[in-house]
Order: structure tokens, then sequence, then C-alpha cells
């Protein structure tokens, strides 16, 4: 196997991801609309950000890293609460910042207990340990 071959192509990575998206999105569409409703419904989802999930761009190992920044047990939290574990990591998901998330995350500069632009601050500041 030559050099060229061994290395990751961008080219062949981005048309593994836009044929995955056409999977999700082409079994979507085949299910009537009844079920598209139920399916957006119980995701809490409008049929845009059903789009960007599918699209699936984003990990969300960010929330995960700032939960154990705020010392919060995500496990613990997903047993007692699982609906909300998954709108943060639905939120996440969406976020079009991830990537000055993961930054910040990094070098350690992201504020406490979430920075201004994440949506799930709101949830975070509520969760995170009071400073005294």
């Amino acid at each position: 196997m030559t050099e060229a071959q061994n290395r990751p192509s961008g080219v062949l990575d981005r048309f593994r991801h836009w044929r995955r998206k056409r999977r999700i999105m082409a079994e979507f569409a085949s299910l009537d609309a009844a079920t598209r409703g139920e399916i957006l419904h119980e995701l809490n989802l409008d049929p845009g950000d059903f789009m960007r999930l599918a699209d699936g761009a984003h990990d969300v190992s960010g929330l995960s890293e700032m939960l154990a920044r705020l010392k919060l047990d995500e496990a613990a939290l997903t047993k007692a609460d699982p609906d909300l574990v998954g709108a943060l990591k639905r939120n996440c998901a969406m976020c079009v910042d991830w990537r000055q998330c993961h930054h910040e995350i990094a070098d350690g500069s992201a504020a406490y207990p979430a920075p201004h632009y994440c949506p799930n601050r709101d949830v975070l500041t509520d969760l995170a340990p009071k400073k005294d």
C-alpha cells in the first residue's frame, strides 16, 4: 500500500458523512407524516433541528468535560434525569460554537460554569456547585 493510500482522505470522510446523512434523511422521509410528527414531538425537535442532528457533524464530548469540570457525575445525573441529560446533549450537538468550546475546554479558558455562548449555560449554572 502506498503512503497516499494509507493516509485518511478528507474527501472520502466527507463523502461517507454525506452518504450517512442521506440514509438517515431517506429513512425519515419514508415514514408517514404522523410517524415523523410523533418522532419529532418525542424528541422535542422541529424539522430543522432534526436536520442538524442528522448532520451529526458535532460531537458532544464537550458536555461531558463541562460536567466533569463542575464535579457533576454524568452517569448519576443521567440515571436521575435522563430527559435533562438528553436535552443537554441535543443542545450541545446543535451548538454552532462547538469548535470554540472544545478549544476553551482544552486550554482551560472556558468560563465557569459555562461560556456565555453555551446553549446549556442556564442549566449548567443551576447544576453547578455554588462558590462561597
